[in-house]
């Protein structure tokens, strides 16, 4: 299993623009490897956990017609549909884009203000709610939503190479 790390900061990236904190204070002081992304997990090539405001999803998008989001809450910091519609609209690709997540999730959708909505992107998205202690196969693995140490609605991912 190939995983990159996209970011490895707070959802929001650090440092985070409005935050005083030693943490934000040294890596706005010092830059390169201290300012981090927010956090985000490429699997393989067609496997993605959260989209964040920072990802550059373009080529995870037109790479091929079968593709999985998996967000670990509905924040707008971990599922941005502001860059996912952006970069549906960008892509030559006319394939489907399955996303994972809790039962609030397709209504992320609803944060995104009229000017910026495309008819076209949310026909081209499945959305499937994830069960804590449930497995469920998504593509050629098995996922199991466990809770997070977060806040209610947070998970945590179990994957593993489905049999």
């Amino acid at each position: 299993m190939r995983i990159q790390y996209l970011g490895t900061g707070t959802a929001k990236g650090t440092p985070v623009a409005s935050c005083s904190c030693s943490v934000c204070s040294i890596a706005r002081e010092k830059g390169g490897k201290d300012a981090r992304k927010g956090c985000s997990v490429l699997i393989e090539d067609d496997f993605l956990i959260d989209l964040t405001p920072h990802n550059q999803i373009s080529d995870f998008i037109a790479g091929s017609e079968q593709r999985y989001i998996l967000a670990t809450t509905t924040g707008h910091e971990h599922f941005h549909a502001q860059t996912l519609q952006a970069s549906l609209g960008a892509s030559s690709s006319s394939g489907h884009l399955d996303i994972y997540g809790d039962a609030g999730l397709n209504n992320c959708f609803i944060q995104v203000p009229p000017s910026e909505q495309k008819k076209y992107v949310k026909e081209r998205l499945v959305f499937h709610t994830l069960n804590l202690f449930k497995s469920v196969r998504i593509g050629m693995y098995m996922v199991t939503a466990l809770p997070a140490r977060h806040f209610r609605t947070a998970m945590v991912f179990l994957i593993e190479h489905a049999p």
